[in-house]
């Protein structure tokens, strides 16, 4: 895959945290962040898929960047890959968008992932209206 274009307009090895939603097979959502500044690849599954591999190769894209970029060889072994489990789980087939939208939301603001299927009607109708606002907004 070609991916050298992600990064072109700025240096991801400045950036607190990269945010990566990933599509399963066209019919599941899920999601990686790199804590570039932690050295550390985090992924959520709301479905509890292990991902091993969208882990493995946001690695070698992180690899390939200090690479390129800055000319550097990464040292991998300085570099924590961890596989979430305290993931509020989905209870049906279909909600998975909803899932990695809200936990992009909660990793970003640094909010406890205190969210449950119970509460998807509620974060279905606020993606709506932060897309027709053109901002996020949390119920104070």
């Amino acid at each position: 895959v070609n991916v050298e274009r992600w990064s072109k307009k700025f240096n991801v090895f400045l950036r607190d945290k990269i945010f990566f939603p990933i599509n399963i097979g066209n019919c599941h959502w899920a999601l990686a962040v790199i804590f570039v500044l932690c050295k550390r690849i985090e992924y959520y599954d709301s479905m509890s898929g292990h991902g091993g591999k969208y882990v493995d190769g946001l690695m070698r894209w992180l690899v390939d960047e200090a690479r390129e970029k800055l000319g550097e060889t990464l040292n991998l072994y300085e570099w924590t890959l961890c596989y979430r489990t305290d993931v509020p789980q989905q209870a049906n087939g279909f909600d998975c968008g909803v899932f990695t939208t809200i936990c992009v939301d909660f990793i970003s603001d640094g909010l406890p992932k205190t969210y449950s299927q119970k509460d998807m009607g509620f974060f279905r109708r606020k993606i709506c209206a932060d897309i027709l606002r053109g901002c996020i907004l949390y119920p104070v």
